[in-house]
């Protein structure tokens, strides 16, 4: 069973720093960057994440009152569900993207379910996920 999780990153987000974070997890494949894209693939949990960047839209996050950035970066995670501890690898990005950059984030299940979040230096995991 798959489902997709949203990433929704403040602008001004460089693709560059990104990579950075990708880097320090084991088992990451990065794809070539193209049209604005960047493909990534997590060995460990199968999971596939599209990267659009350069972006500057709304945010589509239904699950957040009183945020008002724009997007600069949007990632589209695919994961399987059935994969033993399948947001593992979700949460150590996520948490290392917190660390590593200064930019306020959404993590989203179908911009509907708030997963995590990132306000002012403030990393905020639900409890209502599991991890």
């Amino acid at each position: 069973m798959s489902m997709c999780l949203n990433l929704e990153v403040r602008k001004g987000i460089d693709i560059a720093d990104l990579e950075l974070v990708f880097n320090s997890i084991n088992g990451v494949d990065l794809d070539s960057k193209k049209d604005q894209c960047l493909n990534v693939y997590m060995r460990n949990s199968r999971t596939s994440i599209t990267i659009k960047y350069n972006l500057d839209d709304e945010i589509l996050s239904e699950c957040v009152d009183d945020v008002n950035w724009r997007v600069g970066l949007r990632a589209y995670i695919y994961l399987d569900a059935t994969v033993h501890n399948a947001l593992e690898d979700i949460k150590e990005f996520i948490i290392n993207l917190s660390k590593q950059t200064s930019f306020e984030f959404i993590l989203s299940f179908e911009y509907e379910s708030l997963y995590a979040f990132k306000e002012r230096g403030e990393l905020h995991l639900s409890g209502d996920v599991g991890w």
